[in-house]
């Protein structure tokens, strides 16, 4: 029966399967044209639960932001051109996160009220906002790794990090064109090796600040004894 229900077609849209969507999009009996579908369960709540985290990691990575730009000027980039163009690739890679991140919230609290046409519609919008995002972080990575290379911001071995991240973003951003999984895995390597990278830069940073700060106050005691004496 469970092999029957699945190769039925779509009346409403005759191209689509069942399968095309996630087994939530069904649940609550929600199912093509008034067909009367079984209750399956669902990870509603874990969509709408990793949406908000998403957009709580956004206030940690904007004070991220702030260090690099800082670090990048410090290492050379006078004009911050390169610090500008990292900066608003991750501007760019936000907005695409965020916009991706509302479309599948919303069918995930609306999912009665939602055609399955409906849902997988609203699901590849968002894949296409994901893209647009996908190039953004590309931006950002890649940016970033010209000044590790130019101006030595960062150790060589993170700028290639983020040569390869680059790479694999501007893959992943070609899931605008299509749904495979192969380009999804792509995305899903490239959000790995990121978090790995974001990780990387914020400890070298984090220290950096910790050495300034052990450096000044090391100045500072000459100086004070000299008054002294």
């Amino acid at each position: 029966m469970g092999a029957l229900r699945r190769a039925r077609r779509d009346p409403v849209c005759d191209h689509g399967r069942r399968d095309d969507l996630p087994a939530w999009v069904f649940a609550d009996g929600v199912g093509f044209a008034g067909e009367d579908l079984e209750v399956l369960p669902g990870p509603q709540s874990s969509i709408e639960v990793a949406s908000f985290i998403g957009v709580l990691a956004s206030v940690p990575i904007l004070l991220w932001a702030g260090s690099l730009w800082a670090r990048l000027h410090r290492a050379g980039d006078s004009q911050y051109r390169l610090a500008l163009i990292a900066v608003l690739g991750l501007l760019l890679g936000g907005a695409g996160n965020f916009t991706q991140t509302a479309t599948t919230a919303a069918v995930a609290l609306e999912v009665k009220n939602v055609a399955p046409t409906q849902a997988k519609f609203f699901f590849v919008l968002g894949s296409g906002f994901a893209s647009a995002g996908a190039i953004g972080l590309a931006v950002l990575v890649l940016a970033t790794s010209m000044a590790v290379f130019r101006y030595g911001a960062f150790p060589k071995w993170v700028g290639w990090i983020g040569v390869l991240d680059g790479i694999l973003f501007l893959i992943a951003g070609y899931s605008i064109a299509t749904t495979g999984d192969a380009i999804g895995t792509f995305g899903f390597a490239s959000f790995i090796v990121w978090a790995i990278w974001l990780l990387i830069t914020s400890i070298i940073m984090f220290r950096a600040k910790d050495a300034d700060a052990i450096g000044s106050e090391s100045a500072a005691v000459p100086q004070g004894e000299a008054v002294r004496s």
